[in-house]
């Protein structure tokens, strides 16, 4: 059974979308792109919400 809640790390959040830590970065400072900070310094990424993230930013051809 899989996790729903999968919690990943800023390395790992970027591999799954495709893109460079620094431009994840960045989507981060914009406020564009879901995230956690509990304890104020290290950031973690909801798996199911970067997925959902990425269906509402399509682009239509």
């Amino acid at each position: 059974m899989e996790q729903t809640n999968q919690l990943i790390s800023t390395a790992e959040a970027a591999k799954f979308l495709g893109i460079k830590v620094s431009y994840l970065h960045k989507l981060m400072m914009r406020r564009v792109i879901p995230y956690y900070k509990p304890n104020g310094k290290l950031c973690f990424f909801d798996k199911a919400e970067l997925e959902a993230w990425m269906k509402n930013v399509r682009v239509a051809s």
